[in-house]
């Protein structure tokens, strides 16, 4: 099946046996084309005797560690099909994985993201409450997986407002202003979960400011789902409150009547 046949799909139609199918056949797919257009890939495989004739299942196809997308250069597309290269977080001076897209590729990532948060907020612009700083993407020194978060989602944005100012405190005004504008509307809320944990729902505490987000769909990415804070695991305290929740792990009480909202999609993005 190909990509576009697979955007065709309605998100999260399928039973568990036909993902597995469909993803199976994907993964052989990928693991031939790689095979044949990456020679670092293709010498890998070799060491660790894959039969590209006989793939086993993807549970058992050979994973990448994370470090040698800092080590190598790999892509299985020519450097002048190069249209984006997207790099991990990273401190100054560290080593950062980069992941090279091409046009096809960077457009079937952008369809398939509208295909799903269209799932949850429908096909019109809705008012978005960005659970970060704005210096995250002012600042090209910030920049990196984070940003590129924030900027990919805010198409979905009719109007933006940032929670926190350029201190990393939360902007109460801009918050109070914002939700009383759109108080009627679907509000699509974004952020990281250690930064929503962190800077968002213990300053809401701290402050006493509990905003109505009743109408709210909240979207966060997670990353090291193992990595504990405050005596809670990242996953932890991923998981909001009522319907539909992509990811497991069990909810913080505390959290859940924080941020009440009418949807919680947790991305997991573990690397």
């Amino acid at each position: 099946m190909e990509i576009n046949e697979i955007l065709e799909i309605s998100p999260y139609s399928l039973s568990k046996d036909q993902k597995r199918e469909l993803l199976n056949n994907r993964l052989h797919e990928l693991t031939r084309k790689h095979y044949e257009q990456c020679l670092p890939y293709r010498r890998m495989m070799d060491a660790m005797e894959l039969d590209m004739d006989n793939l086993p299942g993807y549970e058992k196809l050979p994973f990448l560690p994370v470090r040698l997308f800092k080590e190598f250069e790999l892509r299985s597309c020519e450097k002048d099909e190069i249209v984006k290269t997207m790099t991990s977080s990273g401190t100054t001076g560290q080593q950062v994985s980069r992941i090279f897209l091409d046009r096809e590729t960077s457009s079937a990532q952008q369809k398939c993201l509208t295909k799903i948060v269209s799932h949850f907020i429908g096909t019109k612009r809705v008012p978005m409450l960005i659970l970060d700083t704005s210096a995250v993407v002012k600042n090209r020194s910030m920049f990196s997986a984070r940003g590129a978060g924030i900027l990919g989602f805010s198409m979905f944005g009719s109007k933006r407002q940032y929670a926190l100012d350029e201190n990393m405190e939360l902007d109460i005004e801009g918050m109070k202003n914002f939700l009383e504008e759109h108080k009627d509307e679907t509000i699509f809320m974004f952020g990281f979960t250690f930064m929503i944990w962190q800077h968002f729902y213990k300053k809401l505490i701290e402050t006493g400011y509990l905003p109505n987000l009743s109408k709210g769909v909240l979207i966060h990415g997670l990353r090291f789902q193992g990595t504990v804070v405050d005596g809670f695991r990242l996953l932890d305290l991923a998981v909001a409150p009522v319907t539909d929740v992509v990811g497991g792990g069990q909810a913080n009480p505390q959290f859940v009547k924080c941020v009440d909202v009418q949807h919680s999609i947790v991305l997991s993005i573990d690397s």
